[in-house]
């Protein structure tokens, strides 16, 4: 993010700056009246505080959930587009029927101006880990895009991880095509 941003976001309050973005955050030093920049490095794909917390999580899902943490920040996109939901094994599914094991599901949702205009995701059940396009209203899986294929992969979690780093980070490192309903 760049400094440009951040400034736009900031709020004067009798002499200090408050940052209200979630990027660097601004604020003076000692005796100072300059304005240092202090990294502020938010946690990429947090809980909601209504889901199994990692702690509960079993191993594998945490060490899934830890590395694919490190290697998101490479991304271009920033950790507040990212979530993690969790689907225990006693809930039923879209059919009525219990779920085999436990789902972690990592959630990229995008949006410009407000407006959500893709979601991707991986779910991971036990040694299997799906990623694919998300619906847009209830983040199931999906292929509504044709450029977005989705893949699935089993196997150890590093591998596990792996694979979703470079298949989210190749979707998302994508350009970006504007298409404006509105002719002019």
């Amino acid at each position: 993010m760049g400094l440009a941003h951040v400034l736009s976001d900031r709020v004067g309050i009798s002499g200090w700056t408050v940052s209200i973005c979630r990027g660097p955050k601004l604020r003076r030093t000692a005796g100072s009246p300059a304005l240092t920049m202090t990294p502020v490095h938010p946690l990429w794909f947090e809980f909601d505080e209504h889901d199994k917390t990692p702690e509960n999580c079993d191993p594998s899902q945490r060490e899934f959930l830890r590395l694919v943490r490190e290697g998101a920040q490479e991304w271009p996109c920033r950790p507040s587009d990212t979530y993690v939901l969790f689907f225990p094994r006693d809930e039923l599914d879209e059919d009525g029927n219990p779920a085999e094991h436990d789902e972690m599901r990592l959630v990229v949702d995008l949006s410009h101006q407000r407006v959500h205009f893709l979601a991707l995701g991986a779910s991971l059940e036990a040694d299997t880990v799906r990623c694919s396009q998300l619906h847009i209203c209830n983040l199931a899986l999906t292929q509504e895009r044709p450029d977005v294929v989705p893949r699935e992969r089993t196997g150890p979690v590093e591998d596990l991880a792996a694979f979703t780093i470079d298949w989210l980070g190749e979707i998302l490192r994508r350009p970006a095509l504007r298409y404006d309903v509105h002719q002019y």
